[in-house]
């Protein structure tokens, strides 16, 4: 399982929320630190990230409950919008 600082891995990336019809649909990525987590998972800018573990991003605190939520977890799914692409990334933290 996973222990980092979590400010850390928040700074390894800058999103916006992805806001359709005035709801938010996940979270588009401006960022991401080269060297960071998100770049080795594969997220690039232009990204829209749709919903995490199967649980739709409608809020910047949905967001920060299950990215801080993801700590106790073993495998991490993300839904995402990747050009004209709907992508399901799987992961295994160990």
């Amino acid at each position: 399982m996973l222990e980092p600082d979590l400010n850390s891995i928040f700074t390894q990336m800058h999103t916006v929320p992805d806001i359709v019809n005035g709801k938010i649909i996940g979270f588009k990525v401006l960022t991401v630190v080269p060297t960071g987590i998100f770049a080795y998972m594969g997220l690039r800018p232009g990204d829209a990230i749709k919903s995490i573990n199967g649980t739709p991003l409608s809020s910047p605190q949905e967001a920060v409950n299950l990215l801080s939520g993801l700590m106790n977890e073993n495998n991490v799914s993300i839904d995402l919008t990747q050009g004209a692409q709907n992508i399901t990334m799987n992961y295994r933290i160990e």
